[in-house]
């Protein structure tokens, strides 16, 4: 007697979701001490809900990193949103400009 074993068939379906939108806030920031810092956010617009984000900066003279990138605080509406951080890690001053993204769908 032998036992034969069968790996499960998965099927895969893809559904693109429709009316999906990248929303984006550019902001310039202006670091003037050591260890500066900024931050810039993006509102999803009303109708829809927020999926996700990022950021990312255009370079510049002055080296900034994210700190902290994540779903605006609070919940509800006014807060249906992307929220980015930034910072200087040492010595940085100059204006970055830098844009947030938010993911936002109906």
């Amino acid at each position: 007697n032998t036992a034969a074993s069968h790996a499960p068939e998965i099927d895969i379906v893809y559904a693109p979701m429709l009316g999906i939108q990248i929303v984006t806030a550019s902001c310039n920031l202006t670091f003037t001490s050591t260890k500066g810092e900024g931050n810039c956010g993006v509102s999803c617009p009303s109708g829809t809900v927020l999926l996700g984000g990022g950021g990312g900066n255009s370079g510049g003279d002055t080296l900034i990193l994210i700190g902290a990138s994540q779903p605006m605080n609070g919940g509800g509406p006014a807060n249906n949103g992307w929220w980015v951080d930034w910072h200087t890690p040492s010595n940085g001053t100059g204006t970055v400009t830098v844009t947030t993204y938010a993911i936002c769908a109906p």
